[in-house]
């Protein structure tokens, strides 16, 4: 989930109870529910990307290129976290799939300013192409203060190994009901339903909180639609780890905005990573070292919106958005 009691959840749509949790305005359930989500896994293959003019001259693929297959990138994304509408933190997240290995790739780095608890946290979640987990590596840092989450699932169990502070390192285990998910791949699993992302769709489900390495029970109803920032969206009403929240997302499971009305929270994905970070303290190195490289951002309807909006001529309608879409889950 995205993180630290605020998972955009597809930002990715759970993450609003992250920084609620980092507030302290929150605690985790008692309780906890075994009950295999309602829903089951197909999805619609990617739309292809139209194909480019080819080059006078191509360069040569050295043997390290020739030998890496590049992921597929389905989405990626800067938005602004807002705590009663002031901009206090942004969050940077890329979807992908790795077509070597068949495996889904969620990473998102957060960060927020005092305001907001000074949070700073990171994500490095991977699934099977069915969106079984295979493990991820969370970290946390609030108010100087942190934390640590490596997680795998061998033999259809949970393990994780948490080292917080000073605290001797604990691990975890726990059983993994069927159908279980990692929270950050929420969207996908939304899309992956008999009837897809849809109006009166309601989702069951189970996932893991990669924050605490706990699993909770979730749902999420698609209540309507709306224009959010000129994008038709989908109202997804959401409940995760007791906090409920509104999320508005694209009929491809595209993230654009969440609001948690009782947290005061909201984020809003924007078209640059300059409209992000804006006024908030701001690391390069600290996002290199999730992705491995520093994300652009581009790949998601809101930037390509804009950029189509500056490039087309005043008396032109811009062209359709075109994004990359999951490819299909197979059933476990």
């Amino acid at each position: 989930m995205v993180g630290t009691k605020i998972n955009l959840g597809f930002m990715t749509v759970l993450l609003v109870p992250t920084l609620a949790f980092a507030q302290g305005k929150i605690n985790p359930p008692a309780s906890q529910s075994t009950n295999p989500p309602t829903s089951v896994p197909t999805v619609e293959a990617p739309a292809a990307k139209p194909s480019a003019p080819a080059p006078k001259k191509v360069a040569k693929p050295n043997a390290t290129t020739a030998a890496k297959p590049a992921n597929s990138v389905l989405y990626e994304a800067w938005s602004k976290v807002l705590l009663g509408g002031v901009h206090v933190g942004f969050i940077v997240q890329r979807y992908e799939f790795d077509p070597k290995k068949k495996e889904f790739v969620g990473a998102y780095y957060l960060k927020t300013g005092a305001l907001a608890g000074s949070v700073s946290e990171s994500l490095k979640a991977r699934a099977d192409s069915g969106l079984k987990p295979l493990g991820y590596q969370y970290t946390e840092l609030i108010s100087g203060k942190a934390k640590t989450i490596d997680a795998t699932f061998p033999a259809g169990a949970l393990v994780a190994v948490v080292r917080d502070g000073d605290k001797p390192p604990v691990t975890i285990r726990k059983s993994l009901p069927k159908g279980t998910f990692l929270s950050t791949f929420l969207v996908y699993t939304m899309l992956s339903a008999k009837d897809g992302v849809k109006v009166g769709a309601r989702y069951a489900y189970n996932a893991i909180a990669e924050e605490d390495a706990g699993i909770y029970p979730g749902e999420a109803t698609v209540a309507g639609t709306e224009d959010v920032a000129g994008l038709a969206a989908m109202k997804v009403f959401n409940t995760f780890k007791e906090v409920r929240f509104v999320s508005y997302i694209t009929s491809k499971g595209e993230p654009l905005s969440t609001r948690s009305p009782v947290q005061s929270l909201a984020t809003e994905v924007v078209p640059s990573m300059e409209d992000a970070i804006k006024g908030q303290s701001f690391t390069p190195n600290s996002v290199t070292a999730v992705f491995g490289d520093l994300p652009q951002g581009k790949i998601n309807p809101v930037a390509m919106k804009a950029a189509a909006t500056l490039a087309a001529p005043s008396n032109t309608t811009p062209p359709t958005e075109q994004t990359a879409t999951a490819p299909e889950p197979e059933k476990q």
